[in-house]
């Protein structure tokens, strides 16, 4: 006979973005089980992560553990992308990001669920769950013999272990990561490496333990039915092609070439009425955008947000789930259109199968520019393209809704602008007898500077036009 436990909430998967919700969750008053099927530390590639994922780290208030891990500082990188110039690309003053070595950076994290109050079954297998009235039951077999957890409600955070891939298509060209790690190397240390080759893209950087991860892009094709020597042979001749890392051929290989996929997927379904999937189980971004912990991470923090919703205030989960759905969304597409942009800048000067593929995808077209709105000073009004309609937003610990302001000039409608909610925009519009009255009810901030910059984007966008 099977043990049994019973938990609010199963995560399945301990990686960052697991990791993440569970804290968050935990955090937040919940009973969350989650089932990890590797020990930590487990051997992982090292990433890069940007300056931005302090915040990240603050969020889950373990800023200090990463920064004392000994991960190193990245503070600038050169890019030689489209005609082959190299740019030194650096962080404003005082930020900088992160080379980290994975399994550390995972293990950080996962500790940091315990802390929160998350049980953690690790090394443990999840089994295929199976759905039961009024929630899930998910077989698990460890070490310690086979356990059933019975769940509310499931997340699949199970990244590359999922699914996901098997059943639903890619979202862009396939691609496979070759990476190394070499050993006294002549590379100078300090700088990220990022390179555009003939039919791949390169990118390197020195680890936390001193070797230096060199990385190769290509087609997935390129390696499908040959031997690992002939793809690490492969992977030594493009190397020699490249202008940044070629100097790694003076080292020595540490445990030869490591293949991982790097084609962006999307889930057609990412939430339901008693499961959500994140991180990688949800989305994956093209590599090239250096963000795939992080926006895995975020994820799992917006789902903690909404499941917290959906379990504690049922008559907000049809918004809960509509505010997931359309984060998820502008996650993929933002990224999608910046990767297909830098691609396509290369297909300019390059224009081999490889970079035209990529660069193919379609990028959304931004809207032509209008010329400068009529000038007045007097009393305006709305557009009568605007419409005002409930839009979902996080009110701190809750997916609720306000009221937004759509327009055909925004890429998606707001419900606050620079802080001014948008019943307060209607008010404030509606009484202002000038532009000049709107903007010091609007920011009510002494110099009016705030105040003007805010009726000035109104203005700009066609959202506000003279009263008639």
């Amino acid at each position: 006979m099977s043990r049994v436990t019973t938990a609010e909430v199963c995560v399945i998967g301990g990686g960052p973005a697991g990791a993440a919700f569970a804290v968050r969750l935990a955090r937040l008053g919940h009973d969350v089980v989650v089932i990890e099927r590797s020990a930590f530390p487990r051997p992982r590639i090292g990433e890069a992560l940007a300056p931005s994922i302090w915040t990240v780290l603050d969020l889950l208030n373990i800023r200090d553990e990463v920064a004392q891990a000994g991960f190193v500082r990245v503070e600038i990188s050169i890019l030689r992308w489209a005609g082959g110039v190299d740019e030194n690309v650096s962080p404003p003053p005082g930020h900088f990001g992160l080379m980290v070595d994975r399994g550390r950076f995972d293990a950080i994290l996962l500790q940091a669920a315990r802390k929160a109050g998350a049980r953690v079954l690790q090394p443990a297998r999840a089994r295929a769950p199976r759905a039961r009235p009024g929630g899930w039951t998910i077989p698990v077999e460890s070490a310690a013999g086979e356990l059933l957890v019975e769940a509310r409600f499931l997340v699949d955070a199970a990244g590359h272990y999922s699914n996901i891939r098997k059943t639903e298509p890619l979202a862009g060209p396939s691609t496979v990561a070759l990476s190394g790690h070499w050993r006294n190397t002549r590379l100078a240390p300090g700088p990220n490496r990022i390179e555009a080759g003939n039919s791949c893209w390169y990118w390197g950087a020195p680890r936390p333990d001193g070797a230096f991860c060199a990385m190769v892009f290509v087609d997935a094709a390129q390696c499908s039915g040959r031997r690992r020597r002939e793809i690490e042979a492969d992977y030594r001749d493009r190397l020699t092609e490249s202008g940044l890392l070629r100097d790694c051929l003076h080292g020595t290989l540490d445990d030869g070439v490591r293949l991982h996929d790097a084609t962006p997927h999307q889930s057609a379904v990412c939430v339901t009425e008693n499961s959500i999937r994140i991180g990688e189980a949800s989305f994956s971004l093209d590599p090239l955008s250096s963000q795939g912990v992080q926006a895995a991470m975020n994820s799992g923090l917006q789902a903690a947000v909404v499941v917290h919703t959906m379990l504690t205030r049922a008559a907000n989960a049809e918004a809960a789930k509509a505010f997931y759905r359309d984060a998820q969304k502008d996650t993929v597409e933002r990224h999608r259109v910046a990767a297909a942009r830098h691609y396509a800048a290369v297909a300019g000067t390059t224009p081999t199968p490889f970079w035209r593929a990529r660069a193919a995808a379609p990028v959304a077209v931004p809207p032509m520019p209008l010329p400068p709105p009529p000038a007045f000073a007097g009393r305006a009004r709305l557009s009568r393209d605007v419409r005002i309609a409930d839009v979902p937003i996080v009110d701190r610990d809750h997916v609720t809704l306000r009221k937004g302001l759509h327009h055909p000039a925004l890429g998606r409608p707001f419900a606050y602008l620079d802080g001014v909610d948008v019943e307060t925009l209607l008010q404030r519009v509606a009484q202002s007898d000038s532009l000049e009255m709107l903007g010091r009810e609007l920011a009510r901030d002494t110099s009016g500077e705030r105040g003007r910059r805010l009726v000035s984007w109104l203005v700009e966008r066609r959202i506000l036009v003279a009263s008639e």
